[in-house]
């Protein structure tokens, strides 16, 4: 009885290595194409995660407690965010700000509102204004007015305009109308909101009541009216 040799031992080893070497190659490419997966996937959660994000720009006499306060959020939460372990900040630092805590966008008849954070603004003198009454409405002082404003004095003329440093918010609003010689409301997010004006000046604003306006005022304990334009 004859023995047919189909592959002699050498030709059978080569095999084999060939057959290693190809299923190494299949092991590698899988790795790299597993690896191209993953990258990509992180990158698009990155670009996800900042897209999902607000940044502030952090301005002069900027606080942390401020910029919490104006997007609602806390301090604690900022500093996780920014992986800040102390409260100082810079000017021109760049903050991310939490996609649960970005401004609040509404309608107020048919106006679209959002709030938006200003440091500084300009205001213009009227009859019966004084330093000590505009640094007191807009929770500044006569000192901090004069340097910015480079007076060497306290006299002001109707009409000149004064920078003003100061936490403000700029939004859209309804004028609804005088409340008294120096208060006026209007309409923001579908909420009224008091603010003191130049005292004299309120009548004017009696007269526009339903109009719609861009303000730029002063919050807190006592808002004041810094400026405002017609739509």
């Amino acid at each position: 009885m004859e023995f047919v040799i189909k592959e002699t031992r050498k030709e059978r080893t080569k095999r084999q290595q060939r057959e290693k070497t190809k299923a190494r190659k299949a092991k590698v490419a899988g790795i790299t194409l597993s690896a191209l997966v993953s990258t990509a996937e992180l990158t698009l959660g990155a670009n996800e995660a900042i897209a999902k994000n607000n940044t502030y720009t952090v301005s002069k006499r900027d606080t942390l407690s401020e910029i919490a306060m104006n997007y609602k959020t806390s301090v604690d939460k900022l500093k996780r965010a920014n992986h800040l372990h102390t409260d100082t900040i810079y000017t021109g630092q760049k903050l991310v700000i939490p996609s649960d805590e970005k401004k609040k966008t509404s309608t107020t008849s048919g106006v679209r509102t959002q709030k938006e954070y200003v440091t500084s603004g300009i205001y213009t003198a009227v009859a019966g204004d004084s330093l000590w009454e505009i640094a007191h409405r807009f929770g500044t002082s006569v000192e901090n007015l004069k340097e910015i404003n480079h007076l060497k004095d306290d006299f002001i003329l109707i009409g000149q305009k004064l920078k003003i440093q100061s936490g403000f918010l700029k939004t859209n609003a309804r004028i609804t109308g005088a409340e008294d010689g120096f208060t006026i409301e209007v309409i923001i997010e579908n909420k009224p909101l008091s603010l003191r004006v130049p005292y004299g000046t309120a009548e004017k604003f009696q007269s526009m009541s339903g109009k719609e306006v861009a303000i730029v005022y002063k919050n807190g304990k006592s808002p004041a009216l810094l400026s405002y334009k017609e739509l």
